[in-house]
């Protein structure tokens, strides 16, 4: 084990993932001593900004879908993304020279584009050498804005990998391309024993999105409590308080006697309801389905982000690993006739189990530490 080093990661708080990752891998380098400070890149930019990049993406994504596919093929054109880098350059710059002068770090990661870019600018105008990494949070359908500036790329899979060749040899760029297995947390690598015995429990409906995302949230919780068969529902709203608002009043309106319903708000037990569920319902973000496949835990998934989450979908569909069905009434319909036929769920379950999804974060976190002691 190496000394103690100080290790800064960057993030942005848009979605919830970007966060997410940098806190998994500080709890993991924590545990060589490590002393890991998380840097919100844009915490001393103007609240508008904030805003903009916290609940403005989730916004876009779920509200206005076409326009976050315009901006995504926008980032094809290598003018856009400078003229994007700028502005952020401008809202964060400040922020990020001051935490790295102030703390003196040993090693930067990020875990949103253009923080290696940032940080490298601000290592040269200083004289400083520090390692710098930018680990990629998204799995298989990178947008290529990720990849427009050399630099030093951790990625996850042969996908992502490819979208990365391709272009740093567009832009002409030198950057290093660094791949590990799937990502993420790690604590899913061992199946986690439910705290009940689910022999004697009805069937349990657990649905989940990301840290602040959950489209359609309100829309989906009122039409499973249509069904007829007698179940447990868990239903996570994550950062979304508005969500949360709302499926509390569905609760307290509505006729849940064939139901146990529990609404949950940003919660640290997302483990063991993971492990006390028989089928998940969620969107299209890489870490939930990846946790989930790791529990052995079909996927439901009813909506996604396009482009970058349907890597993730195609992942699941081409593996048999789940179903996508973002038609309600027909979603309905599929959890009638999977609770009524439990051969169904145990197919997908038998498929899941084969493919032996692990996690590769201790290998990312074993390279990172290996860096401070092989100089």
């Amino acid at each position: 084990m190496s000394k103690q080093k100080t290790i800064l990661i960057l993030f942005v708080k848009a979605g919830g993932g970007h966060e997410s990752a940098a806190k998994s891998i500080k709890v993991k380098l924590e545990k060589f001593g490590h002393k890991v400070i998380l840097v919100d890149m844009l915490a001393s930019s103007p609240k508008w900004a904030q805003k903009q990049f916290d609940t403005g993406y989730v916004i876009l994504t779920e509200n206005l879908p076409w326009l976050w596919i315009s901006i995504n093929k926008m980032w094809n054109f290598h003018w856009f993304n400078l003229c994007t880098y700028w502005i952020f350059k401008l809202l964060c710059q400040n922020h990020i020279k001051k935490m790295i002068l102030e703390n003196n770090p040993d090693m930067i990661l990020s875990t949103y584009f253009f923080g290696q870019k940032l940080s490298q600018n601000i290592l040269i105008s200083n004289q400083l050498k520090i390692p710098n990494y930018t680990i990629v949070s998204e799995i298989f359908q990178v947008p290529k804005i990720w990849f427009t500036f050399p630099g030093q790329y951790i990625i996850f899979s042969d996908q992502a990998f490819a979208i990365a060749k391709a272009v740093t040899q567009n832009y002409k760029i030198k950057s290093t391309i660094i791949k590990f297995g799937y990502f993420f947390n790690s604590l899913f690598n061992t199946i986690i024993q439910p705290k009940v015995n689910n022999n004697n429990q009805p069937f349990s409906i657990l649905i989940l999105g990301g840290g602040s995302s959950l489209p359609k949230g309100a829309q989906l919780l009122s039409k499973i409590l249509e069904l007829k068969e007698k179940t447990i529902i868990n239903l996570v709203c994550g950062r979304n308080q508005n969500l949360y608002k709302q499926c509390l009043e569905i609760k307290n309106t509505h006729s849940t006697s064939n139901h146990i319903l529990n609404i949950w708000a940003f919660t640290d037990a997302i483990p063991d309801l993971i492990s006390n569920c028989d089928v998940i319902v969620t969107k299209g973000g890489p870490a939930v389905i990846f946790e989930s496949l790791s529990q052995i835990k079909p996927v439901i998934i009813y909506d996604y982000i396009k482009p970058q989450e349907k890597g993730n979908v195609d992942f699941v569909l081409n593996n048999g690993f789940g179903i996508f069905e973002p038609d309600f009434d027909k979603l309905l319909g599929l959890l009638t006739r999977i609770i009524t036929n439990p051969n169904i769920l145990e197919e997908y379950k038998s498929k899941i189990k084969q493919a032996n999804i692990k996690s590769d974060e201790e290998a990312l976190i074993n390279f990172l530490e290996y860096q401070f002691t092989s100089n």
